[in-house]
């Protein structure tokens, strides 16, 4: 006999996984979940998503997510020129993180890792763009694997990070719009 809902859900002698969801839909930014950036608000447009002119949102230091086990997806566009990041980050210190990065001195889009004290940069061979492009960070604890549009694009191998993570969104002189994020433990 089960005697919650979360035995009904679960396979016997599991423990459930972490998931988060974002759709960056309604008419604000959910606060509960997300610190607010500097500047930033729904986009106003059809499926705009959420629009940060200048800062970050993150979880406020609450690192859910593992470094090694964990997928992340995001449906981002860089609006303008300067740089745009997203991915997952220990805000605490910025020391550990697998960031994906357009700026606009880079030519292609790049998977940045950092292990605590040495940033790893590897560019794609996708050129820098203004457009929606999906991508995926998927980290196993031994490398950080980048996915745009479905193709995977870079892998990291060293410097990776080896800390519990957060989501983290943002840009420095741009104004970048994200659609969709899900993260989840694998």
């Amino acid at each position: 006999m089960t005697k919650s809902i979360y035995d009904q859900l679960n396979a016997s002698g599991t423990v459930s996984k972490q998931r988060f969801v974002e759709t960056f839909s309604g008419d604000a930014l959910d606060t509960d979940r997300w610190t607010s950036p500097t500047t930033g608000a729904m986009a106003d447009e059809v499926d705009g998503g959420y629009e940060i002119s200048s800062g970050s949102i993150d979880f406020n230091d609450i690192n859910q997510f593992a470094h090694n086990g964990c997928v992340a997806i995001c449906l981002m566009k860089r609006a303008g020129t300067g740089n745009s990041y997203w991915g997952l980050m220990d805000t605490s210190s910025a020391s550990h993180r697998a960031q994906v990065f357009e700026g606009t001195s880079n030519t292609y889009t790049q998977l940045r890792t950092k292990d605590g004290t040495t940033l790893e940069v590897t560019d794609t061979n996708v050129a820098v763009n203004t457009n929606w492009n999906n991508y995926k960070l998927e980290l196993d604890g031994s490398s950080v694997k980048l996915n745009i549009n479905g193709v995977l694009k870079a892998t990291n191998s060293t410097n990776i990070p080896s800390v519990a993570l957060q989501p983290v969104l943002g840009e420095a002189t741009a104004t970048t719009q994200f659609r969709y994020l899900e993260v989840y433990n694998t």
